[in-house]
């Protein structure tokens, strides 16, 4: 499956489909693709088998009415199949499966939503974005249909055993009851600031935060009389920087610190990806100059206090005037994103991304939390081993080669 935010594409394309029903022609005939694939399942021999053989089963964007409720048991029947059998193209029947289920918003599927959670086998390689997916499928479906159960089963998905399911049922929860701007009820907003404040694992904790300030909620903040160490290290290169810095300084605050250690010039975009995995867009927090203003129209779907519906998103995202920027305190970037708001505890890691173009990533960790010792001036570098690499190391070869930089 690929790496990227389903929710986001999802409420697009359903806009559109509200806004320009697809006709039985249109060659996405969702059912008939469940036909196809049920015939060439019912007729190969167990065991693996190339899904890339298998003509017209083509999954992507159908939508009711192309599959209904009686349908879902029959989409788990296949997915499962599938899964099992594995083979060239199998990962893409799953996630033509997972979407066409997904956009059809059907209150069927919460079991098998809920299924997928705790579907796995060894060297699964698809169980994290699996996951994500059926989580994403539940916010839609509470998002599209106001589908009580699909709330409950994100709700549950909070005391998940497996930590990504905690928090990315914390980032789904707050679009869920923020995209259409219902009520959060309580005992929700207690769930998000008991995880956002105790729970054992980074990444949950983090996603409860975020949904805590997404949903304009106060977070939890940690360590308001403490201190900070952070070892900064430039992947692949032994020299570190080991910086003491306050819990009320910002992102923005620890980029510039880890320019001026590193003697570097602070002269491009930045972003820090706080389960160190750049790969991982739920965890970025950017600096504010890389914002989509188009993003704000995904993710809120009210105006002026009241409901948009799915089919006036596209109108909403595709505006030109103010009224789709959000505020720059509304959102999380890092020139206001303060320390103590992210979780942070001893020995974690993440990583904080500069210059796009050159792309150096550095890692940052957290050697210890301790209470402040003096009223000296913050960020400040304690230690400092090695030399600084060089920034622009490869116009500094071209001067010495004679070459024009």
């Amino acid at each position: 499956m690929r790496e990227r935010e389903p929710l986001e594409s999802w409420l697009i394309y359903s806009s559109i489909d509200a806004e320009q029903p697809r006709s039985p022609s249109s060659g996405n005939d969702g059912n008939a693709a469940l036909n196809k694939l049920a015939e060439a399942l019912a007729e190969a021999p167990p065991g693996k088998l190339d899904f890339h053989r298998i003509r017209g089963i083509y999954f992507s964007r159908f939508t009711s009415p192309d599959v209904q409720d009686h349908d879902a048991p029959e989409v788990r029947r296949l997915f499962i199949e599938v899964w099992q059998r594995g083979g060239p193209g199998s990962a893409f029947v799953l996630e033509g499966l997972i979407e066409g289920l997904a956009m059809a918003a059907t209150p069927a599927a919460v079991p098998f939503w809920q299924e997928l959670l705790d579907l796995s086998r060894p060297r699964d390689r698809g169980v994290t974005e699996r996951r994500t997916y059926a989580l994403a499928a539940l916010a839609l479906l509470a998002i599209a249909r106001d589908d009580q159960p699909a709330y409950a089963a994100l709700l549950q998905a909070l005391g998940h055993a497996e930590e990504h399911v905690r928090a990315m049922a914390a980032f789904y929860l707050a679009r869920a009851y923020g995209v259409p701007g219902r009520p959060l009820p309580e005992q929700v907003e207690a769930a998000l600031a008991d995880h956002g404040a105790s729970d054992r694992a980074f990444t949950p904790r983090f996603q409860a935060r975020m949904a805590l300030r997404y949903l304009g909620l106060p977070l939890p903040h940690d360590n308001a009389d403490a201190v900070y160490f952070l070892q900064v290290r430039l992947r692949h290169d032994r020299a570190t920087r080991t910086l003491a810095i306050l819990p009320d300084a910002t992102l923005t605050d620890l980029h510039y610190a880890i320019q001026e250690a590193f003697g570097w010039d602070a002269d491009h975009l930045y972003s820090f990806f706080m389960n160190g995995d750049r790969d991982a867009p739920h965890y970025e927090i950017s600096c504010p100059e890389l914002a989509d203003d188009w993003e704000s129209g995904t993710w809120t779907m009210t105006r002026n206090g009241e409901p948009v519906t799915l089919a006036e998103i596209v109108a909403t995202t595709t505006a030109d005037d103010d009224s789709t920027e959000e505020d720059e305190d509304d959102t999380p970037y890092a020139s206001n994103t303060l320390l103590s708001s992210l979780g942070l505890v001893p020995k974690h890691k993440f990583s904080y991304f500069f210059d796009f173009g050159d792309s150096h990533l550095f890692d940052v960790t957290v050697l210890g939390v301790e209470p402040r010792f003096d009223d000296g001036e913050y960020p400040r570098v304690i230690e400092a081993v090695g030399s600084a690499p060089i920034q622009y190391a490869r116009y500094e070869d071209d001067d010495e080669d004679g070459e024009e930089a």
